[in-house]
Parts: structure tokens; sequence; C-alpha cells
């Protein structure tokens, strides 16, 4: 007779041998992660295997034609769009496989906070050159991240912004944004709030600080179906005609409405800018250069006169961004450095 520990030492091998056999014909359960499903173009993704079930070969498909047989691969997408990222996790048992929507946006557009996106666009301008241009979106997540400004800095790896937005709704606050930059470049960063629409803008110029944080600006719940928003730095129409924009010359800057250096306006609406000088130091003391791509003709203004008015409605071939600066030098100081714009948006 078998001794009774003998027997369930036996019985216990044999349990062993049992379970090793069923793992060895279990095939895994494919997952992964990604540091972002909106990367913008050119900027680098890193994609992090979670598969459980003891996986020992991975197939990714990025979507856009590339591949990768690596467990941890980074890619980059050349071109904006809807992409499906398809992981197949497998062993000697079998495979299996995950999918995750992703949408890349254009280079210039940062989208953050997926689960509420957020895009953001940066505008700067080299007070020393008065070269302007756009930023790149040179790295992030899905919290953060970072702009160059190739055209102003000749450098497209340099950073120049870091862009964090913070999900505070959980704590019954807002939507946070906090930025700060590595230059001395003036910028203007706009956020667009996509569920929305709501667009908040916030600028750099020549003495302010160089980072800034805003706490208020976004409500933790989006505005309610039928409910039209009303964004940041959008005028109220006239009764009827087209809508209002007062855009002033004060000394040595540009402000839209009383809210700052950039205006935001929307494909197929009519504005009419109502344009003054409110500058005591000169006479005439500033000079509206004109944007030809919107269609505004230039003017000198003389201080405390009735304002001049110019009228446009952009199109979607506009869409971007509409710098313009001081045309009048009578007074010989700080006229380069009054960088305004105007916004085109979809």
């Amino acid at each position: 007779m078998t001794p009774l520990p003998m027997l369930f030492k036996a019985l216990a091998v044999l349990g062993l041998s049992i379970l090793a056999g069923i793992a060895a014909v279990t095939a895994p359960a494919a997952s992964f992660t990604a540091s972002t499903p909106n990367p913008a173009v050119n900027s680098i993704v890193q994609f992090a295997d979670t598969s459980t079930g003891g996986p020992t070969a991975w197939a990714w498909d990025f979507g856009d034609g590339g591949t990768s047989a690596e467990q941890n691969p980074t890619h980059v997408y050349a071109v904006p769009g809807p992409f499906t990222v398809r992981l197949t996790a497998g062993n000697a048992s079998g495979s299996n496989s995950a999918t995750l929507a992703m949408t890349v946006t254009a280079e210039t557009v940062l989208r953050l906070n997926a689960a509420h996106s957020f895009d953001l666009t940066l505008f700067a301008r080299d007070p020393r050159t008065g070269n302007t241009g756009s930023g790149k979106v040179i790295g992030q997540n899905d919290v953060y991240g970072y702009f160059s400004i190739p055209t102003v800095s000749f450098n497209a790896g340099n950073p120049e912004l870091i862009v964090k937005m913070v999900d505070a709704s959980s704590i019954g606050q807002n939507y946070w944004v906090f930025y700060g930059c590595m230059t001395d470049l003036e910028y203007t960063l706009s956020v667009k709030e996509n569920a929305t629409g709501v667009v908040k803008t916030y600028s750099k110029d020549v003495g302010k600080p160089c980072g800034q944080f805003d706490t208020s600006g976004f409500l933790p719940t989006p505005t309610p179906a039928g409910v039209s928003p009303t964004p940041t730095r959008t005028p109220t129409p006239a009764a009827s005609g087209p809508t209002i924009v007062n855009l002033t010359a004060r000394q040595f800057r540009w402000d839209f409405d009383g809210n700052g250096t950039t205006f935001t306006a929307k494909v197929g609406t009519t504005y009419e800018l109502h344009i003054s000088d409110v500058d005591p130091q000169n006479s005439p003391s500033h000079g509206f250069p004109g944007i030809s791509a919107l269609g505004l003709s230039g003017a000198i203004l003389s201080p405390g006169s009735s304002f001049v008015t110019r009228t446009f409605t952009p199109n979607s071939s506009k869409v971007g961004f509409h710098p313009f600066a001081c045309s009048e030098s009578s007074c010989g100081i700080g006229h380069n450095d009054m960088v305004a714009l105007i916004q085109v948006v979809p």
C-alpha cells in the first residue's frame, strides 16, 4: 500500500502537470497602450504591450502601412487622419488581437486630453528680426506637449514652448492650462475646447513673464447640445449686418475688443473692423498696414478721431494665422514690436 504522504505528493505533481498543460494550450490576451491616441504628424508615439498570458511574439500594424515585431515599439505618422492600430500577440498555443483608434493631427496642432480634447496652436515672433511663424509639435503625450518654431529659430528640433492640460473635473474644478517657454520669443497660444468650440488665447509680449497658467478658462461640463457657447474674444454681433470687431492702437500695442492681441474669426462670417487710435503720444501715431490675404487695406490713424472701417469675410482657403504690425514710424520707437494677428478657423 502506498503511504498517504507519498500519494499526496504524487497527486500534487500530477496537478502541476495538468495546470502546465492547460497553460500551454492557452493563447495570450492581447492589449496595449499608446503614449497618446492623438499624435501630431512627425511626432513620436510610444506603444507599450500590456498583454497577459505569456506572449512570446508581437505583430504590430500601425494602420498606415507601418509594422513592427518589437514588444514595445515607437512609430511616427507622416500624414494626418484616422488610423487603427492592431497588435497581435501570440505564443506556441495561438494568438489574439487588440485594436486602438488613433487620430493624427497636423504637425501644427497639439491635441491633448483625449477624453475631453483640446487643440492647441502656437504663433511666434522674434522681436530681434521680426520673423514670424507657426509652432510645430515635436513631442507629446496625452497631458503635455512641446512646440518648436522652425521658421523663427531655424531649428526644427529645438523646444521653445511646453504646454500642459490638466483635467481637474474629478475634484469639481475646471480644465487647467499651464504653459512655459524656453526662449525669449513673443508668442500667442490658442487653446480650443473641441466639445464646445470655445477658444482662449494666451500671449507673451515683450516685458511679460514667460510662463503662466489659467485654472478658470474651461468649465468641467461641455455646453449642452443646442446651446451656443460664447468663445473668448468673440464679439457680440450687431442687430443686423456684419459682426463688429474693435481694433484699437494703444501705446505700442494693438488690442482687440479689450482682450489682447489675437482675434479668432470663423470662415463664412462677415466682420467689420472698427480701427481707432487712443495713443496720446503722437499725431499720427499708428498705422494699420492691412492684411492683403483677407482683403483688408491699410490706414493711417489719428489719435482721438473716429474709427476707420474695414470689412472682410474669410473663406476656407484663409484658415490659419494672419499677423500684422504697425505701418506708421513717425514715433520711431516700438512700432515693429506691435504685432497682433487674426486667426481664421473653420
